[in-house]
């Protein structure tokens, strides 16, 4: 491991960061992102489509809005762009 370029301190080339948490990779980092994730969208008064746990939705008289989560992208689509 080496130290990223433009961040090597002189007298100090041979020293590297210590990783204190890495998330990507473990089996339980999806489930830990996702549920903040749902918590937060639920915050905004979304809810999750009981046939499909990636599509939230919410009805308001003004319009209609659909958020849509794949993997790490998310998809907002709407009838009402001030909703969106």
């Amino acid at each position: 491991m080496d130290q990223p370029v433009g961040f090597v301190l002189k007298g100090q080339e041979n020293k590297v960061c210590c990783l204190k948490r890495y998330i990507y990779g473990l089996k339980q980092s999806s489930k830990s992102c996702y549920s903040r994730f749902h918590q937060v969208i639920i915050s905004f008064s979304l809810t999750m489509v009981s046939e499909d746990q990636s599509l939230y939705v919410k009805k308001i008289t003004e319009g209609i809005m659909f958020l849509s989560l794949y993997v790490d992208n998310i998809l907002l689509a709407g009838n009402n762009m001030r909703m969106i």
